[in-house]
């Protein structure tokens, strides 16, 4: 069987989603393994309009697993709330999304540090979207970052303690005013694990045993060139 990954020429908007969408159902799964929830993708099926921006659009087939792989990072809030989106149109997200455990997760001091990045008078802004997408990635670079195998872990709250210790103090070196509650902010994400937890595996070992059991897989990411692997 094929398996197929279709990623943007350009800079995003290339229509992905929509190619993604057309191929779906001829695989066995849809896997996005790269990227947030900075872009998204309007598909129909018949009038029925929905909106992805973190979920593989190959969920609203029926049959198809769709994966979020470990190089995507994840905004917890963002992701749950377009799991209940789909779920309030009749899509059946839990019983065929999984989410990578070794995908990382974006926190808000992320945002507060993209808008320190693009906000100095220095330098030039290169237009992000502020999600917080690339100073997680610059945590995951680091080895510094915090997995969603973290996030459901029993010792998460003293991961995200030494992280949120990191974040004040760049805050605090830039003059950063604006306040963040680091404790709020690990009970919401707390709650956060729970929602997603019976999602989470290692979609690593998933998507090669789906491979070696002759299924076809679609891999969708970003920029780069439309190939076809055999």
């Amino acid at each position: 069987m094929s398996n197929l990954i279709v990623l943007g020429a350009q800079w995003g908007d290339e229509g992905k989603g929509k190619i993604v969408d057309l191929l779906s159902e001829k695989f066995h799964a849809v896997a996005r393994y790269q990227g947030g929830h900075n872009a998204g993708h309007t598909v129909f099926l018949g009038q029925q309009k929905f909106i992805l921006k973190l979920i593989p659009s190959g969920v609203l087939r029926p049959g198809v697993q769709a994966v979020i792989g470990n190089g995507v990072v994840i905004d917890p809030a963002a992701l749950i709330e377009e799991i209940s989106a789909l779920e309030a149109l009749g899509v059946e997200v839990k019983s065929q999304l999984r989410i990578s455990n070794r995908a990382h997760v974006i926190f808000p001091f992320h945002r507060m540090l993209e808008k320190i990045s693009e906000g100095r008078p220095d330098r030039k802004a290169i237009g992000t979207t502020s999600r917080g997408i690339g100073p997680c990635y610059e945590d995951k670079i680091a080895r510094r970052g915090v997995r969603i195998a973290d996030l459901v872990d029993v010792d998460f709250a003293q991961l995200y303690r030494s992280l949120a210790e990191d974040k004040q103090l760049i805050a605090k070196a830039f003059k950063i005013k604006e306040k963040v509650d680091f404790e709020e902010i690990l009970a919401r994400y707390q709650s956060f694990a729970e929602q997603i937890r019976p999602m989470v595996c290692d979609t690593a070992h998933l998507l090669n045993g789906m491979i070696r059991d002759g299924k076809s897989i679609l891999f969708e990411g970003a920029q780069g060139a439309l190939l076809g692997l055999r």
